[in-house]
């Protein structure tokens, strides 16, 4: 059995990688995307 990264496994790495620092950065996945996503302002959010 070869390993190897299949772009299904890299994508699906990168997001959880990405999901766990949001959980660090900012506690709250939903508060996090949104100010991602420029639609909350982080400090009017803090």
């Amino acid at each position: 059995m070869k390993r190897y990264l299949t772009p299904r496994m890299l994508i699906l790495g990168s997001i959880a990688i990405a999901y766990m620092l949001v959980l660090v950065f900012f506690g709250s996945p939903l508060l996090a995307f949104t100010t991602w996503m420029g639609w909350v302002d982080p400090q009017a959010a803090r």
